[in-house]
């Protein structure tokens, strides 16, 4: 059984359907009320109801359990008392501990890219990394850089049909961004491979890309010339300080987004020895345009 905490989330979602399509035996971690319920169960997961905020819901999630896959965070929680410190420190080491209680033998976690930009969301997964890597279980983390279905969708101010993008500054720094869909083949071939145990894997996308690499992939795409909103860099780092003592996740999107530093992970090497088809910015690109088509039909 392979218990999947973040089950909810899009990347959580994703992994639940690759198992679940080798037949593997999954268990989703499920807050109630959840509206991702329902699908998880006709993927036939098996739903275990509880919060990473309480230690009993997720000693009794953990039993039976041979693997752990953890891809929860609290960025884009709206749930009371979620926090950086409630979830990804506090709750995210509960569950190590309780997986170690429960005889877990290998234990999977999705974690952040090596240069991501120093702040308490970033520091609270680096202290659980360690806390997994000294827990005596067999482990694997994997390290992806951002997502490009995140980064270029309409929560970041990518709109497709009407021909908007958001860009921070010139939009010319390199970040090697991947589809969080090869990250999911990735932490489904963790849960089978003997040889991923024991290795920390920076993840990124086939090439470093730009956010006007990004434009130009969607005007290429939709026959549209898009209208490029500006953000200053500068302002987003002040914005970011100020919205610190009042809301972390947002301050912590800003972080990221302002953050100057080139971020360049060489996947030949990766790939070479766990093969895998990375998906390209054109390919996400069109993904992106034909939902986005959909929908406004």
């Amino acid at each position: 059984m392979i218990l999947v905490v973040g089950s909810t989330g899009i990347l959580g979602t994703a992994i639940c359907k690759r198992l679940r399509g080798k037949g593997a035996a999954v268990r989703g971690l499920v807050r109630t009320g959840s509206p991702k319920e329902a699908q998880l169960k006709d993927m036939g997961v098996e739903i275990a109801y509880g919060d990473l905020k309480d230690p009993g819901s997720i000693a009794q999630a953990c039993e039976g359990v041979t693997c752990v896959v953890s891809t929860a965070n609290s960025m884009m929680s709206r749930r009371k008392g979620d926090t950086f410190k409630t979830v990804d420190h506090d709750g995210q080491l509960g569950l190590v501990e309780a997986a170690k209680k429960a005889g877990v033998g290998h234990f999977v976690l999705v974690s952040v890219a090596p240069a991501s930009p120093d702040c308490e969301f970033i520091r609270a997964k680096r202290v659980v990394e360690k806390a997994i890597r000294d827990s005596g279980m067999t482990w694997t983390i994997l390290q992806p850089s951002g997502f490009m279905e995140i980064m270029f969708s309409p929560m970041a101010g990518w709109d497709p049909v009407k021909g908007k993008a958001r860009v921070v500054g010139a939009g010319d720094v390199p970040h090697s961004a991947i589809s969080l869909y090869d990250v999911a083949e990735f932490t489904v071939m963790a849960t089978e491979r003997e040889d991923m145990r024991g290795r920390v894997l920076p993840l990124g996308g086939p090439a470093s890309i730009t956010s006007m690499d990004a434009v130009k992939a969607f005007e290429k795409a939709t026959g549209i010339s898009f209208k490029v909103d500006r953000a200053p860099a500068p302002i987003l780092k002040i914005m970011s300080a100020v919205l610190r003592p009042f809301n972390q996740p947002l301050s912590t999107v800003l972080t990221f987004a302002s953050s100057h530093e080139a971020e360049n992970i060489d996947m030949t090497p990766v790939v070479s020895e766990f093969p895998i088809k990375l998906t390209s910015l054109e390919e996400v690109v069109q993904r992106a345009v034909s939902q986005a088509d959909s929908t406004a039909s």
